[in-house]
């Protein structure tokens, strides 16, 4: 949930938000009118972080501050000269939006308000945020060193004689300014950063700490013995299972720190040991005998594009993922097939159209998945973002690893920075 943040005096100051934040991110998308503070930003970009800046050329930016980051090393800066007043700070899980503008005052002395949003709780809104700077970074202008020493000479020129200061600057680099809103435009756009919001996740979340897993428990001869006939993406999801049945119970996982990294592998061979000899590794009889149900319809795409409805159902029954809507579904297990063909029209074509277009389609994976999810020319109900996922990572594990949302929660509660929703 959003937390507000106003520079009140009891600690809640909109610099150490930021610099937590900053600290924390690969990618830093800054929006603000006013700019006269780089130094929190330099801080990032010491750490190997990239840079989209946007800001105003007006009287209260200061081309020194500016001057530091244009030019620099994964960094892009661009402009409005006017009708530009978004305040809009976005994190690779995070986003700042308020009245605090990139000076020291926003930061620190003045009075602000500035809502703070954390995945996973504030997923959607990040979303939204990552949408409305694509949107204004799109029509704005590439701010050179060039463009820059003609910003600076009329900043210097305006400050001296005025009166108007603002026409001096805009008169001096051309006037900038967004477009009315489009809706269909910044749909685009938000469908935009949905996808890459999806991407990020896989590639940066759940691929990393699913592989790290994988290594600890292999390096450690940490698989029980009756996981050993199957390949190690499943002995992993085996093991994340366990943790996420045996300790990171209800919703347990929300509230576990987030671990550095020696001590997150240290709680994951603590755990691991203690999979490998527990009585229960809840390693479900039959285990193995379901992958390949989920193989048999799904792997080559010539026996998906002939699949019936009996084969597609028992392969899907093979996902957990699937499984888990049986907790909504009235009726069970034997309900479920029937729920999700109904809520699909009995379109057995069109399923199996885009269960081959999710598995075997061309391009990118994450594209496939979140065409699955979002679009609606391959979107299915009762097929979620996991469902996709792990079925997957179950036919194409070199495409991505067959995370669910029993999996995906383990993570979260061995300690990595993962969504688990």
């Amino acid at each position: 949930m959003a937390r507000l943040i106003s520079n009140g005096g009891t600690g809640d100051y909109v610099r150490g938000a930021f610099e937590k934040l900053a600290s924390q991110s690969r990618t830093l998308l800054l929006a603000a009118p006013y700019f006269s503070n780089h130094e929190p930003i330099s801080e990032a970009l010491k750490r190997g972080a990239s840079l989209r800046l946007i800001v105003g050329l007006n009287s209260a930016t200061h081309p020194h501050h500016l001057r530091a980051l244009v030019g620099s090393p994964r960094t892009a800066v661009r402009f409005y000269t006017g009708r530009f007043h978004a305040k809009l700070y976005v994190f690779d899980n995070a986003a700042l939006v308020g009245s605090a503008n990139l000076t020291e005052a926003g930061f620190q002395s003045n009075r602000e308000v500035v809502a703070c949003f954390t995945e996973p709780d504030d997923s959607e809104p990040i979303i939204q945020a990552r949408a409305i700077f694509e949107e204004l970074w799109s029509d704005a202008r590439a701010m050179s060193r060039g463009t820059l020493d003609v910003f600076e000479e009329a900043w210097r020129s305006a400050r001296r004689i005025g009166p108007d200061p603002e026409a001096a600057i805009t008169n001096a680099v051309g006037k900038v300014e967004p477009p009315s809103v489009n809706v269909e435009r910044r749909k685009s756009f938000a469908d935009q950063a949905a996808r890459e919001a999806l991407r990020r996740q896989i590639e940066e979340q759940y691929r990393p700490a699913f592989d790290e897993v994988a290594r600890l428990l292999a390096d450690g001869d940490l698989y029980r013995d009756d996981v050993m006939q199957i390949d190690a993406p499943f002995r992993v999801n085996r093991f994340l299972n366990w943790v996420r049945l045996t300790h990171a119970l209800h919703d347990d996982w929300k509230e576990a720190p987030l671990r550095a990294a020696d001590e997150r592998r240290a709680e994951i061979v603590r755990l691991g040991q203690a999979w490998r000899d527990a009585e229960d590794g809840k390693v479900f009889e039959g285990y193995a005998e379901g992958i390949q149900d989920v193989l048999a319809p799904f792997a080559e795409p010539e026996i998906l594009r002939v699949a019936s409805k009996a084969q597609i159902t028992a392969g899907l029954m093979g996902i957990h993922a699937f499984q888990e809507q049986m907790r909504f579904t009235a009726g069970g297990r034997e309900a479920l097939p029937r729920r999700f063909w109904a809520e699909n029209n009995d379109d057995v074509a069109r399923v199996r159209d885009t269960l081959t277009y999710l598995l075997h389609g061309p391009g990118d994976f994450v594209d496939r998945l979140y065409g699955t999810t979002a679009d609606a020319r391959w979107k299915l109900a009762l097929f979620g973002k996991f469902c996709g996922l792990e079925l997957c990572g179950t036919v194409r594990p070199q495409e991505c690893p067959p995370v669910n949302g029993r999996s995906a929660k383990a993570l979260r509660f061995l300690g990595f920075n993962v969504s688990g929703e």
